[in-house]
C-alpha cells in the first residue's frame, strides 16, 4: 500500500477484504484494530466488503464453509468503521436462498 501511495499519492486505495484483514492480523499476531490501523497508516483508504457472499449462517455453511464466519465478517467491517475506514459490500443472491432467508 505504501509503495502505491508513494507512486500515486492521489489514488484512493480500496483494498483488503475482511478475510484478508483477519488473516493478516492472525499472521502478524495483531488484533484486528491494530491491523486496520497499520493498513490505514500504510495508505489504505477503504475496504471492499468482499468475502460476504451471504451473511445467513445456514446458507453460508453450504456456500462458503471454509470462509470466515458471518460474525467475523461483521466484526471486521464494524471495526473498520470504528477506525475511520469506510467499506463497501456486495451480496450474492438469487441462488439457494428462500423467501425466509431474504426477510
Amino acid at each position: 500500500a505504501m509503495a502505491i501511495k508513494e507512486a500515486a499519492p492521489g489514488v484512493h486505495l480500496h483494498a483488503f477484504s475482511p478475510e484478508e484483514v483477519l488473516y493478516g492480523a492472525q499472521v502478524s499476531k495483531r488484533t484486528v484494530p491494530e491491523m486496520l490501523r497499520a493498513l490505514r497508516k500504510a495508505g489504505v483508504d477503504s475496504l471492499p466488503g468482499t468475502s460476504a457472499e451471504i451473511l445467513d449462517d445456514e446458507l453460508r455453511a453450504r456456500l462458503a464453509a471454509a470462509r470466515l464466519s458471518s460474525r467475523q465478517w461483521r466484526d471486521v467491517i464494524e471495526t473498520a468503521h470504528e477506525e475511520g475506514l469506510p467499506t463497501t459490500s456486495t451480496m450474492m443472491y438469487g441462488h439457494v436462498e428462500t423467501p425466509e432467508h431474504i426477510a
